[in-house]
């Protein structure tokens, strides 16, 4: 499967590695050009469960897969790839801000007196490895002065770019706050749609609608299980049933996250 850039740069392999090793998926860089002492990813290895998932060769952009049953999680993979390059190529062809004080952020995008801008940040991981990442923020700019100043910054890690663009819609008027959903107003959702499947009284094409509500959540909230079974204990999921526990009431539990959201926001 061939994609539409000529490759994945080196910064995006290294970031694709760790959010599918963070979705549980097994991913290994492999190093095919045969130069001494180069640690360039020229391929990833990526596995579930322990079998062999797919290749992802960096040089030429391609997608190797031999089980067509695999293809869900293959596109899956895509979205990321295609997720994590659009992060780059935004940064890279951004200018630097004027605000003096912010020079190492650049603006992404403005529109009725709100801006979105990025910076890059190096950090260290649990290994002690240095990690490239890009940080996100909205704020609204000073109507004073010279015009460039800003001030009300809500700040977003490169996990929630998604977030970020929604944040800097809703602020800037380009979409109305009641067409978003919050992650806590997803999360809700995700859960009663569980619960609506373990009645069994769904219609085909009724399963088919829910599995697709289920999959375009979970493509932004990859955790979004472990984030329900922390609000609920007993929340399991299988292919076969679905059972949020009785004795704790996870709607209502949303629904008052949901309204403390609401409230900060106000």
């Amino acid at each position: 499967m061939r994609r539409d850039t000529e490759s994945i740069s080196q910064g995006v392999a290294a970031k694709l590695i760790r959010e599918l090793r963070s979705r549980g998926y097994g991913a290994t860089p492999v190093n095919t050009n045969g130069k001494e002492n180069s640690w360039d990813i020229n391929k990833i290895w990526v596995t579930k469960n322990g079998k062999d998932l797919c290749d992802i060769n960096c040089e030429n952009n391609t997608i190797a897969y031999k089980n067509e049953v695999d293809r869900s999680e293959v596109e899956t993979i895509l979205n990321v790839i295609d997720n994590l390059q659009e992060q780059e190529g935004n940064f890279l062809n951004a200018p630097q801000m004027k605000t003096k004080g912010l020079e190492k952020y650049k603006l992404l995008a403005q529109y009725n007196n709100v801006v979105l801008a990025a910076c890059d940040v190096t950090s260290l991981d649990s290994t002690m490895h240095k990690v490239e990442s890009i940080k996100y923020v909205t704020w609204e700019k000073d109507r004073g002065g010279d015009g460039n100043g800003v001030h009300t910054g809500h700040y977003f890690d490169d996990d929630n770019y998604e977030d970020a663009k929604e944040d800097f819609a809703a602020r800037s008027g380009l979409v109305s706050k009641d067409k978003l959903f919050s992650e806590t107003e997803r999360i809700a959702l995700f859960a009663g749609i569980v619960k609506l499947e373990s009645l069994g009284e769904n219609t085909n094409d009724d399963t088919k609608i829910l599995e697709t509500i289920k999959s375009k959540i979970s493509n932004l909230i990859p955790d979004i299980e472990e984030k329900i079974y922390e609000r609920n204990p007993q929340f399991q999921e299988n292919e076969k049933y679905a059972e949020i526990g009785s004795e704790v009431n996870t709607t209502q539990e949303l629904d008052e996250d949901i309204q403390e959201d609401y409230e900060q926001e106000i």
